[in-house]
């Protein structure tokens, strides 16, 4: 029965992929797009890619594991991946991918899933690059990771319904771009493509005046946790003892920029009295009035914690990211773009077979297709693909378990 079940998910999985890859077909980079006299065609670029996906291996790895004698002709190296996509300038680059990754959000069945007010999150997303230079367009540094404190950083907008998420826009921020900028971009992405955010939900890497301001001004309703400065370590040994109540307005103040907040504090559930007073209490930060604050105090956490289930999704598009070591900001960013895509599919995959994320005892569920295994299903047709060869047009996966001629046409 479980065979059977995940023959069916299998064959879901490839219809999906096949509606999103018509959808994109019209925005994919002009690199891709195969000439006349080309030795590879737009689907071997991608089969390639989603080999690195299944493997999490650079585009030299993948050459070297699949290169085989006999079809040599048939996969393409890891020179020419570099040349096709790093050829092209950044700049159109970027808008190829950002209309490929609103193409995969055209399947019939998302807008039926976002026609309702839904929760949104921005995230930031750090890549470790060992690079010599910082290029501020799309670079930053913090931390050091991976053996580097330079990074490229990709700031993200995703969409959740239940424990489904969609990415509905990405944004390459470094050090040249403000965090209130990145956000008014984002959130104008969001509400272009005709979604409608009832809470937007941010880390409190974002809990800055400026950033405050500009949700404020957009009328933007938002939850994220406050910093616990001195001044909010105060509210809460004040209403430890009892010298102010749960909620209360606060005034952020930054260099140019100043916003009033409403701030609610609740105990956490897991909370030592032998810890440290702030430590025993969580303090958030929202825009909504006193009076509602007060009347979902206690729901806050919880909807709160909605963001770790977009979390969730963040994880698994990073098991299936490929790795490269290539200093190309096209080439990279195709990469990141492709595996957001990736993304999409599986949610919409996870929706047609039935799963919602809560199971029969109301607790959370694993999906019945993991991102994992449908990658690596399509990388096992795109392996038959690439040594028997494809004919050029139709669907992306087509029926490949006949044996084919291995001249590509």
């Amino acid at each position: 029965m479980k065979a059977l079940e995940r023959t069916q998910q299998l064959t879901v999985a490839k219809d999906v992929f096949n509606l999103v890859y018509g959808q994109i077909g019209d925005y994919l980079p002009s690199c891709l797009v195969a000439k006349p006299n080309s030795r590879y065609g737009t689907k071997d670029i991608l089969e390639y890619a989603i080999l690195m996906c299944d493997c999490g291996y650079s585009c030299e790895g993948i050459s070297q594991t699949h290169h085989d004698k006999a079809y040599a002709y048939a996969i393409p190296s890891g020179a020419c991946l570099l040349n096709r996509l790093g050829k092209t300038p950044y700049s159109d680059m970027r808008t190829s991918c950002d209309n490929m990754l609103a193409g995969s959000l055209q399947d019939a069945r998302v807008p039926i899933m976002l026609r309702k007010p839904v929760i949104t999150s921005t995230d930031e997303h750090d890549v470790p690059a060992k690079f010599k230079d910082l290029d501020e367009e799309f670079m930053a540094k913090g931390r050091p990771k991976g053996g580097t404190s330079k990074r490229i950083r990709y700031t993200t907008v995703r969409a959740a319904v239940e424990h489904l998420g969609f990415t509905v826009a990405i944004h390459p921020t470094g050090r040249k771009y403000s965090k209130e900028d990145t956000v008014r971009y984002l959130l104008e992405k969001i509400r272009s493509a005709g979604i409608r955010s009832k809470l937007h939900l941010l880390d409190r890497g974002f809990y800055i005046a400026a950033v405050i301001s500009t949700l404020i001004d957009m009328d933007q309703k938002f939850l994220m946790p406050a910093v616990k400065n001195k001044a909010i370590k105060k509210l809460i040994k004040e209403y430890s003892v009892g010298k102010r109540g749960p909620v209360s307005r606060y005034t952020i103040q930054g260099k140019n920029h100043k916003a009033t907040v409403t701030i609610a504090i609740v105990k956490r559930k897991d909370a030592v009295e032998t810890d440290p007073i702030e430590d025993q209490y969580l303090a958030f930060a929202t825009n909504a009035s006193m009076q509602d604050a007060m009347a979902n105090l206690a729901n806050l956490p919880t909807e709160y914690k909605k963001r770790w289930g977009i979390e969730t999704g963040y994880r698994c598009a990073k098991q299936v990211r490929p790795k490269t070591c290539s200093r190309n900001p096209s080439y990279r960013l195709f990469l990141f773009y492709f595996t957001m895509i990736l993304y999409n599919v599986w949610t919409i995959v996870n929706h047609a077979v039935g799963w919602n994320g809560v199971g029969p005892n109301g607790r959370y569920r694993s999906p019945p297709m993991p991102m994992y295994r449908m990658v690596a299903a399509f990388a096992t047709e795109c392996e038959k693909m690439l040594h028997r060869g494809v004919v050029v047009g139709g669907p992306f996966f087509a029926d490949t378990s006949m044996p084919t001629s291995p001249i590509r046409k």
